[in-house]
């Protein structure tokens, strides 16, 4: 494993009310993006998916993961596609978490590496990781260098 965030209940109120709920938050067929620090590198990657708090199931068609520029750009000439089983598309159960296929991308220690994913139809947010120090804290994922 070279990068992970543990996964976090959206809908989870902090002891004491010290902080509001959070306001319902949906996506509706689009694209999310997640920077990732690379610690160990390795001649292929795997990222894991969650869908953990989920209370119906996720639909993702189509994710890839390539080296990241600068903002929140790629370099488009590292992309990769990151097919489950095969396929470009994969619908991960309520409460269940997914692991991609290989991808071919060589990772280096010490790079970032976007992870780009469609999500198509209606989905909730409910699988975050609320205190990421990146600014799309909305994927709960891994990333493991194979």
């Amino acid at each position: 494993m070279t990068w992970a965030v543990s996964a976090q209940d959206y809908n989870e109120t902090f002891p004491g009310g010290a902080l509001p709920p959070p306001a319902p938050l949906a996506l509706e067929n689009q694209t999310l993006r997640q920077i990732m620090h690379v610690s160990v590198g390795g001649s292929a990657a795997r990222v894991r998916f969650s869908n953990l708090f989920g209370t119906a199931p996720l639909s993702v068609t189509g994710a890839h993961i390539a080296r990241a520029a600068a903002a929140s750009a790629i370099d488009v000439s590292s992309d990769a596609a990151l097919p489950f089983g095969g396929q470009a598309s994969v619908t991960i159960p309520a409460g269940q978490e997914l692991w991609s296929d290989p991808s071919p991308l060589e990772l280096s220690g010490g790079q970032d590496v976007a992870v780009t994913l469609f999500v198509s139809g209606l989905a909730a947010v409910s699988t975050v990781h609320g205190v990421a120090s990146q600014p799309a804290p909305l994927l709960s994922a891994a990333l493991a260098a194979t």
